[in-house]
């Protein structure tokens, strides 16, 4: 049987309905209250935290840096919280102060940051529990600058010798960050040690800091930089102009982690911004033009607390993979008053403007060549050296290291021209004032042509046949020169002399003088048939502009030539051959004309 009032059933959705109302309302209430509370929380914590972090800073530095911001901002919804406008600056007069009482630090810093962001923060543990802990802090396009100078005081002087934990525990129990990013910083680096302050200037540089961690239990962690458990530094397309505006230099990519403790460098380049000629004659001075290309230069076990700390770098390898140097010497210009000690390996490692301790330098492919430009031909010798292999080791300036081992050992292999296989030992004294280095060396199975790109230019012979089967050679040198003896076995040599031509600057033969040479002069193997190996002598005197390589290879080549007949006795010889035979050919030209003279009166008195 049927209700009679069949409007009157639909009762229960009018229920429900007042139900999600009462449940909206709730909730909006709710968001209300919590918005309000939000709000009331973050106008009260703005000034609580903004002293509690000013005041940390002063505290925790001895009152030597300061810092501000325009404006702090927290949302504990979302448990994030935004500064802006931040500025961390130190106190001059402070570090002044800190000078004369002989506790102040090495290197101060300056930060500028517009915006910072910091993620997954929990102001009640801060409040209730005074425990920081975050998720990320988060900075975009950060300005640092960092200043060094020596203050000449003991590291173990320096400011209050308490741990960061120490001297924060008043205000926090434990700080603790997962990471730390900095995008696009501009870098600048400020060394006040120099004559003149040496500026840095690193744009679009990143930072990543991982595991910030200071509390009671880390606070004597020495295996740690700044607290942390890496500090990431990366850039790329990175180019500098030099001061004296003649090169660009250029990287790909640098990277670098103290967790790591390497530092990297891909696609290294130094580029002239001139040609060869062009820049030498844009010089008052010889000099060298350099042309760099390195695929990945990598420096292993770096001690970064020591570098932080002392300003020492100490690292147990560099590698250098895969690269190409080319040296460029215009001899027509004037040479360098004072570079005759600066050119040396030694010295360069000694004027280099930092303490410096490397255990070993690997070098694998790297090719360099050495050009110059002789003005008597008025052409380019250039020798080439590839393939180039070895090591360096006890690369260092570091005295305390010096007093236990002042030399370095340097061996290498490499072909010469392409070609020869050349195996050289070098023992630099690191100490000695005049730059000594000892050496000695092995040249095996090569072509002697193959040397014309460098014989001919700069010593006027051009190489027509000969095979050299082993070198072997040893010298010593120092500033002032290069000396020592090689024996060079080769066969069935022969040669050209040449001669500028003065009406196009040709190289032409020298008929006379080269058939004096190869049939008078020049001995065609050693050992001659029945005769003991000949040995060559040289000491070649070393002009102030003259680089490492370039006085080696001088001193090799006077050598050479003095085993094959060649030497400065011999080719006086051989100018004063072509002398004789000069006369002799005027002597017979005189006779023919006063021949065919005779000749013409007899005919004419017919």
């Amino acid at each position: 049987m049927q209700p009679d009032n069949l409007e009157q059933l639909p009762s229960k959705p009018h229920k429900l309905s007042l139900i999600w109302k009462r449940i909206i309302l709730i909730f909006v209430i709710f968001l209300t209250i919590l918005g309000g509370f939000a709000w009331y929380v973050n106008l009260h914590w703005r000034p609580f935290l903004t002293r509690q972090i000013q005041e940390a800073i002063s505290t925790s530095t001895d009152s030597l840096y300061h810092i501000s911001f325009k404006e702090i901002s927290i949302n504990i919804l979302t448990g994030s919280a935004r500064l802006k406008g931040i500025s961390f600056n130190p106190d001059t007069q402070v570090y002044n102060k800190l000078i004369l009482l002989g506790k102040a630090p090495k290197h101060l810093f300056r930060i500028e940051v517009s915006d910072l962001m910091l993620n997954r923060v929990s102001p009640w543990k801060v409040y209730f529990h005074r425990a920081l802990v975050l998720k990320s802090i988060v900075i975009e396009k950060p300005v640092l600058e960092m200043i060094y100078q020596n203050t000449g005081i003991s590291q173990d002087t320096v400011m209050d010798q308490r741990s960061a934990y120490q001297r924060l525990s008043k205000y926090l129990t434990s700080i603790k960050v997962e990471s730390i990013l900095l995008q696009d910083a501009d870098f600048k680096y400020i060394d006040k040690s120099a004559l003149r302050n040496q500026i840095t200037a690193i744009k679009n540089l990143n930072f990543r800091i991982s595991g910030l961690m200071i509390d009671s239990a880390s606070q004597n962690d020495k295996t740690k930089l700044y607290y942390t458990r890496d500090i990431f530094v990366s850039l790329s397309d990175y180019s500098y102009r030099s001061p004296n505006g003649m090169y660009d230099l250029k990287l790909k990519e640098f990277t670098a982690s103290t967790a790591g403790k390497y530092a990297k460098i891909s696609g290294f380049m130094v580029v002239p911004r001139y040609g060869p000629m062009e820049f030498s004659r844009k010089l008052k001075e010889r000099k060298e033009r350099y042309s760099i290309r390195l695929d990945e230069v990598l420096l292993e076990n770096i001690n970064y607390r020591m570098f932080n700390s002392q300003r020492k770098l100490k690292a147990s390898k560099l590698s250098i993979s895969n690269g190409v140097a080319n040296v460029f010497l215009n001899t027509e210009l004037l040479d360098i008053k004072d570079a005759r000690i600066k050119k040396l390996p030694q010295r360069a490692l000694q004027d280099f403007n930092l303490n410096t301790q490397i255990d070993s330098v690997a070098i694998n492919n790297v090719q360099v060549s050495y050009s110059e430009y002789n003005t008597e031909s008025l052409r380019k010798g250039t020798i080439y050296f590839n393939e180039i292999k070895g090591n360096l080791l006890n690369v260092t300036n570091d005295s305390a290291a010096l007093k236990m081992n002042h030399f370095c050992k340097a061996n290498l292999s490499c072909l010469l021209m392409a070609r020869g296989r050349l195996n050289l030992a070098v023992d630099f004294d690191l100490t000695d004032k005049n730059a000594t280095f000892n050496y000695r060396g092995e040249l095996g199975l090569l072509k002697i042509s193959v040397l014309n790109p460098a014989i001919k230019p700069l010593a006027l012979v051009e190489i027509r046949s000969g095979i050299v089967k082993n070198m072997l050679f040893d010298g010593k040198g120092d500033i002032f020169g290069n000396r020592g003896k090689l024996a060079v076995q080769y066969t069935n040599l022969k040669v050209k002399l040449l001669q500028k031509n003065k009406k196009d600057s040709r190289l032409t033969k020298m008929n006379i003088a080269t058939m004096a040479a190869n049939i008078m002069i020049l001995e065609g193997e050693n050992p001659s048939p029945g005769k003991k190996m000949r040995i060559g002598y040289f000491h070649y005197k070393r002009p102030a502009n003259a680089s490492f390589f370039n006085m080696l290879w001088r001193g090799l080549f006077i050598g050479i030539k003095g085993s094959v007949g060649l030497d400065e006795a011999t080719q006086l010889k051989i100018a004063s051959k072509l002398r004789e035979m000069k006369i002799e050919k005027a002597k017979r030209e005189v006779r023919r004309e006063e021949k065919m003279k005779r000749k013409e009166e007899r005919r004419i008195r017919k």
